[in-house]
């Protein structure tokens, strides 16, 4: 079984992309907003072939 998603969260360094492809994690950022890590993890997403699939959180 092939485990793949994308996530987003933050720390106080800022907000982050997990992505795991293939069995393979990778954390991307620190990005200095949510609306740009979202933009990142949409993007990843796409690639991993969800296709309109990722939609986020809103973060508040």
């Amino acid at each position: 079984m092939i485990d793949n998603f994308v996530s987003t969260g933050w720390t106080s360094r800022g907000h982050w992309v997990a992505v795991r492809e293939d069995g393979v994690s990778a954390l991307l950022g620190p990005y200095p907003t949510g609306t740009e890590a979202q933009r990142v993890a949409a993007d990843e997403s796409d690639r991993l072939g969800f296709r309109g699939m990722y939609r986020g959180v809103r973060m508040i």
